[in-house]
């Protein structure tokens, strides 16, 4: 039986006596007395009673100063304290009774029956006190080891990171180094597999991150104004050899009657695309990849309203999956049972990063799917600004970058590293000087000044954040800019890299970053590298015209070799979206036209080359299209 600690104060014994006599029915109460109040306060520490009840005025400590230095005692400020009253106490006494911390009163001379009603709900309180204590106690224990474990979890995550990227710095370093000077092909693809693989480990290090950080409310929404036919243009590209490796083409179809510009993450948009389609073709053996492209709102009219929803749908004629797994799929690390890992692959991630961002873009994804028949994943976007600025993809040109003479201080422990950067930097006009650690690096410093400083972070002894600091305390160096090398991808590491460093790199260093990077910190001069020059198909088609009314016609020789190895293209062209088919479509045209001396074949051959190396689809689709009028004015 529980046993209810009752603590009763006044400075007459004889009315703590008759309390307790009212009381002592009830077997569950235990009775302390007290005659003042300094003398209660010194029980109740000791005692931890379940209830006190209080006179007012006493001798040394009155009720009311009693009441206050409970209420600011942590370890008894729970009690309920019921204060005993005379009958000439005022309503404004007893405002000051509960201001102080009082729960009830009691008038004297005290009513029997009053006093064990109020003394038993009193003791009900208590107990609900001390159990909401107890839950608060156990919730701030729950909470301090859910902040442990985070802290935990993002310590491992960053040295994970660390531990991981650093080798593939080298991996995939060494196999950019050595792919530029093999001539082999097939041991060039050999490296190609190395580098890829290396990627597709990077990718997973990347899911792992973001996942984490959506976890810890880390992730941000960029909205900006997005051309969405440049973003959904270029996925049945970026996945054209697997689908050419697994006969799966990847199809879309984009409604023209969508504004060319909406407000949206242009990179989550492409993330969430890339995890479900290539989701798509993994689990899709034969049958075709849709990507669909529309709203449910009506476009025709030349007014569109501010808002639409967006709705995006990847289906697939894959395996299916079954009704009672349609929910698991979305939790982090699960495949399907039954479901051949060793064929499959993943980590189980794809989709639960993807359900994720699509909610923080204020969107639902769901799934039907028919086992054996293939799945539908649909995305609903809500009331998607429409932008009235519209941005035209911009290519990037690639440039061929030749510093003036410089001088580049690099501190790295891990010598694959250094070997990786001093190979890049070759033939760039820079003398770079290495140091393996922090105070190897300020030796050098003292006889050395060099225009910039890349600092790896991870070092022995001191690390790469503090040697920084060291050096930015140096008034003959402070002006140098160092640029933070690391293998850490955190959040947080970032924003400490940025407050300290001009610049920051996460590894693997690419090569093109890397001097893009320095190049904003040298001097330096840039050489575009020509493009292949974009021609219109109507001009290819003009001369061609052109040509064939000034010689009458082509020869049989052009005309036969046109039919044997161009005919078979004609009226698949559109469906063809590997790279490798349409450079062989394109190489082919060349080796025509150069032959049999066609400018107008050769100039479309180099449109396409063009395109392919522009990325730019809307003007290769134009290009194909054109294809059956050049074959008419070849082969008639």
């Amino acid at each position: 039986m529980k046993k209810y600690k009752i603590l009763l104060v006044d400075d007459e014994a004889d009315i703590t006596r008759s309390m307790v006599d009212i009381l002592k029915d009830n077997k569950e109460y235990v009775f302390y007395q007290a005659l003042n109040g300094k003398m209660a306060y010194h029980i109740a520490l000791a005692k931890i009673p379940d209830l006190i009840i209080t006179d007012w005025v006493m001798p040394e400590m009155n009720g009311i100063e009693l009441i206050k230095k409970i209420k600011n005692n942590t370890k008894v400020a729970h009690i309920p304290i019921m204060m005993a009253t005379g009958t000439m106490m005022t309503i404004h006494d007893l405002d000051i009774a509960l201001d102080a911390g009082a729960s009830d009163y009691v008038r004297k001379p005290i009513d029997k029956i009053e006093l064990r009603a109020r003394v038993k709900s009193m003791l009900i309180l208590s107990e609900s006190i001390k159990t909401i204590k107890q839950k608060n106690i156990e919730l701030e224990t729950a909470k301090q080891e859910a902040d442990k474990a985070n802290r935990l979890k993002s310590k491992f995550l960053a040295n994970m990171s660390h531990e991981i990227r650093t080798p593939m710095n080298a991996i995939i370093g060494f196999s950019t180094i050595l792919k530029n000077r093999l001539k082999n092909e097939k041991h060039r693809s050999f490296i190609d597999k190395i580098e890829r693989n290396g990627n597709n480990l990077l990718e997973l290090i990347n899911d792992i991150l973001d996942l984490s950080k959506i976890e810890a409310g880390q992730f941000q929404i960029q909205k900006e104004p997005v051309n969405l036919y440049d973003i959904f243009n270029e996925i049945p590209l970026v996945f054209s050899e697997i689908s050419k490796q697994k006969q799966v083409p990847t199809k879309l179809d984009f409604d023209e009657n969508l504004p060319k510009s909406l407000l949206i993450d242009s990179t989550r948009i492409r993330q969430v695309l890339l995890n479900l389609v290539s989701n798509a073709l993994k689990f899709t053996e034969k049958g075709s990849v849709l990507i669909t492209v529309t709203t449910n709102q009506l476009l025709e009219s030349s007014e569109l309203s501010e808002s639409l929803d967006l709705i995006i749908e990847v289906k697939d004629t894959g395996i299916g999956i079954p009704e009672n797994k349609i929910d698991v799929i979305f939790e982090s690390f699960q495949q399907i049972e039954g479901q051949s890992i060793h064929k499959y692959q993943g980590t189980g991630l794809g989709l639960t990063i993807t359900k994720q961002l699509v909610e923080l873009m204020d969107g639902t994804i769901t799934v039907e799917s028919n086992v054996g028949k293939g799945s539908t994943f649909k995305i609903v976007l809500k009331n998607v600004k429409v932008s009235d600025i519209y941005h035209e993809k911009i290519k990037e040109e690639s440039v061929n970058v030749t510093f003036k003479k410089a001088k580049i201080l690099y501190v790295e422990d891990l010598e694959d590293n250094r070997e990786i950067v001093s190979s890049y930097l070759k033939d760039k006009n820079i003398k770079l000087n290495t140091a393996e650690t922090g105070e190897q690096a300020l030796e050098i410093l003292k006889t050395y000044t060099p225009d910039l400083i890349l600092m790896d972070i991870q070092l022995p002894k001191l690390n790469g954040y503090e040697i920084t600091k060291i050096i930015q305390g140096i008034e003959k160096l402070k002006s140098i800019p160092i640029i933070a090398l690391t293998a850490n991808a955190t959040k947080k590491g970032i924003a400490k890299y940025s407050s300290v460093f001009d610049d920051y790199l996460t590894k693997p260093i690419n090569k093109d970053t890397l001097i893009k990077t320095i190049a904003k910190y040298l001097k330096h001069k840039t050489k575009k590298i020509e493009g292949l020059k974009e021609i219109k198909p109507v001009n290819c088609i003009l001369e061609l015209q052109k040509q064939k009314e000034e010689i009458g016609t082509f020869p049989d020789a052009l005309k036969n070799t046109v039919k044997e190895e161009l005919e078979p293209f004609q009226g698949r062209l559109l469906e063809i979206f590997s790279v490798d088919d349409l450079k062989n479509f394109a190489k082919k045209n060349q080796h025509i036209g150069e032959k049999y001396d066609t400018p107008g074949l050769k100039r479309y051959s180099e449109a396409i080359y063009a395109s392919i190396n522009n990325f730019d689809i809307n003007k290769l689709k134009d290009l194909l299209k054109k294809y059956n009028d050049i074959m008419k004015i070849l082969i008639k």
